[in-house]
Parts: C-alpha cells; structure tokens; sequence
C-alpha cells in the first residue's frame, strides 16, 4: 500500500513510502482483494490505521516541473521522434520541428527528401538545405535541386521590382543558385562521362 505525501518546503517533489518486507508480499494478491472491494472511505481508513509503518522505508522519487515547449524539446533533442510526434499531437505543436531535426539526423537521400523535406511547411527552411545541403549521391542532389526549384516555381525573377529585404527575393535568390547548381551538375557529369 504506497502512500504518496507532498511536502510543502519542497515544491514539485512527492515522498513515496513503501513496504519492502516479505510478509507483505505474500499478503499483497489478498490486499489488493481487498483494496478493491473496498469502496467505503472508513473501512480504508481502518486499514491504513491498522498498517505496521514499522515495515515501511521512505524513497524519495523527485518531479521537475517542465512546460509543454520544454518536454517537447527534450524529446526531439533525444531523438525520440515518434514520441514527440505524439506528443505533438496531443498538444497541437508544429510538427516542422520534429521533421527538421529528422532531416538533420538523416542520410539525406532521396528517400529523406520524400519523408521529410517534401513534408516540412518551413518554405525557408527547405530552401535552405537544398541549396547548401549537398546529396551522398548524383540522384539525391538531382532530387534536392529538383525540389528546391519546384518550391520556387512561383518566385522566378520578373520585370516588377521586389524589395531586396523581403523574403521572396531570398526566394528568387534560391531559385537562381539552384539553376546554377544544376547547369554545374550537368557541365560535370558531361566531362566525366565524355559527353
């Protein structure tokens, strides 16, 4: 029968006291018979009144406070990502976090850019690893670049003046690396297969 007591001088802490003898434990099936039985709050108080404390140790089990943000940062930094999807779920938080740090953590193939990447809704954040990211292989940078230009399809340069601050020039400046990067692909896979 644990009993569980707060204590006022130690916030966010609970002493949990305990029975560690053995004679407790071959009657434990029929306490918790018992216990079960038990409805009326008297008859458990009789049984808490006539329970041998002599028998009992003190362990102390100690409880940190964290906020929803902090738990879900703990989890995601212990890459433990179906637990803080989870968790993410059932606190309604972004998810992009959990699906960066996959990113991050990841081989970056192709396979990577379909699960993660394509699924990302941080536009700039995607950019961004497509651009300075680069694939272990030719298919995954081709993905990569390919990826990055469809994000950027809408964001292609035009006669209209757009303000060098704003984050659609930082779009239109991704688009142009990455056509850059493509043209060099190209120029270096022509050379090495004699194209």
């Amino acid at each position: 029968m644990p009993i569980l007591e707060r204590v006022q001088q130690f916030p966010g802490n609970l002493f949990l006291l305990e029975s560690t003898s053995s004679e407790e434990s071959h009657d434990s099936s029929n306490k918790k018979a018992k216990n079960r039985l038990a409805t009326c709050g008297s008859r458990h108080q009789d049984e808490y009144n006539q329970f041998d404390f002599a028998k009992l140790c003190w362990s102390l089990i100690s409880f940190s406070k964290r906020s929803v943000s902090e738990m879900y940062d703990i989890l995601i930094s212990d890459q433990e990502y179906q637990a803080a999807l989870e968790f993410d779920n059932r606190h309604r938080l972004d998810k992009d976090e959990v699906l960066q740090s996959q990113w991050l953590c990841s081989a970056r193939g192709i396979n990577e850019i379909k699960m993660f990447l394509s699924v990302i809704k941080d536009q700039a954040f995607v950019l961004s690893k497509c651009v300075d990211g680069v694939g272990p292989t030719e298919d995954a940078v081709r993905a990569s670049i390919t990826h990055g230009l469809h994000l950027t399809n809408q964001y292609r340069f035009s006669e209209t003046e757009v303000d060098e601050n704003s984050q659609i020039w930082e779009f239109c400046l991704a688009r142009l690396k990455l056509l850059q990067f493509k043209d060099k692909l190209e120029t270096f896979l022509g050379i090495n297969m004699g194209r």
